[in-house]
């Protein structure tokens, strides 16, 4: 499923529509995107991975790995947004190409450290999980001493306060507002965390299961029909709130309708993947497991691209052929999938190199 956002993700940076993809993409418009998808699954795998190793290893290891792992996406980010810039920053040198961005580069750079611009699409990810991972883990304490509902609350609290005025807790300028966004990943720190509990009642539904699986498999998709509908060919179009814009599935203030419908759309295609999973595997495995393994290179190799293309002369490509661009954005997405697979191939090369001639030139020095 990772694997799938990611593809999903890499399209709708990319935009260039319309272009037959919009089916299996949305192109960000529907009441669920690909963003849901990535924070609700990191949760789960919090939860999930470190109920076992809190035990295993204790928390003064857990806070340190996860520390860890939070300065790393951070500077990733910072790293990302310097690069990202100072392109933007070459091109109105000296292709006279129109920016928005300072004229010293020196506060260009302290603008990516500090976050306190708005961020280049397809790099805005990076500092939010920067922020949700220490909330997880915070929730994981509570969790793990039976206050759930504290966690759950306190979470409930904070999205509901930065809903009501969105600069209060805004630590940094994204256009996912982490102390929103953090409920959505609360939710899925507690659904790996139980997720035992959660696989019985999962097996063993108040009906049969066949039954429950038609239902919950044939819902997702009507909610994902509905959308498309309400977004693409203007169904309903006086009923504001329906809209992704709407307060109920407002995409940036992440609605109620949206997290409820995201949750659910998720749940079912978690169910028909499971039931098809042999045929699936056999059929697109091959391109989406690699994406979903490897989701932080395939990330940022797409940030990387999306810049370049949409740097092209003549972007967004007016009155391109629909039927051709659909084909270009495959094309994009095998490129990510080519270059995730080299640098995951390559970075354990590179570190037995650094590793190796970092040794012997402690053994000089």
């Amino acid at each position: 499923m990772r694997g799938y956002f990611v593809l999903v993700m890499t399209i709708d940076h990319l935009g260039t529509f319309p272009a037959w993809t919009i089916v299996f993409t949305g192109d960000t418009q529907l009441w669920v995107s690909a963003a849901e998808g990535f924070v609700l699954i990191s949760g789960i795998l919090l939860g999930l991975l470190y109920r076992r190793r809190i035990d295993e290893k204790g928390w003064r290891w857990s806070r340190w790995h996860i520390g860890r792992r939070t300065a790393v996406l951070y500077a990733l980010g910072v790293v990302g947004q310097i690069i990202l810039t100072t392109g933007d920053y070459l091109l109105r040198l000296f292709r006279g190409r129109a920016s928005g961005l300072p004229t010293n580069y020196l506060e260009l750079v302290e603008n990516a450290l500090f976050q306190i611009r708005d961020p280049f699409r397809g790099v805005d990810l990076l500092p939010l999980y920067a922020v949700l991972l220490p909330c997880g883990l915070a929730a994981l304490y509570l969790i793990k001493n039976g206050k759930w509902r504290w966690a759950l609350a306190g979470s409930i609290l904070i999205w509901y306060v930065a809903r009501l005025d969105p600069s209060v807790l805004n630590i940094f300028r994204l256009t996912f507002r982490p102390a929103i966004w953090q409920l959505l990943f609360i939710i899925g720190v507690m659904a790996g965390y139980y997720q035992e509990q959660l696989r019985y009642r999962w097996r063993h539904p108040p009906i049969p299961r066949g039954l429950a699986s038609l239902l919950l498999i044939s819902s997702a998709a009507a909610l994902l029909v509905i959308s498309y509908q309400v977004a693409y060919n203007h169904l309903w179009p006086d009923v504001e709130w329906l809209s992704f814009r709407g307060s109920l599935f407002n995409r940036g203030m992440l609605g109620v309708g949206r997290i409820v419908v995201s949750i659910w759309v998720f749940a079912g295609m978690y169910e028909l993947a499971t039931l098809i999973w042999v045929p699936l595997k056999r059929l697109i495995g091959w391109l989406l497991i690699p994406l979903g393994q490897k989701s932080l290179i395939a990330y940022i190799v797409q940030a990387f691209l999306t810049y370049a293309v949409t740097r092209l002369p003549g972007f967004p490509f007016p009155d391109h052929d629909p039927t051709l661009m659909g084909f270009l954005h495959l094309a994009a997405v095998l490129a990510v999938w080519f270059a995730t697979g080299f640098i995951a191939r390559l970075m354990p090369k590179v570190r037995r190199w650094i590793q190796l001639h970092g040794s012997a030139l402690a053994k000089t020095t």
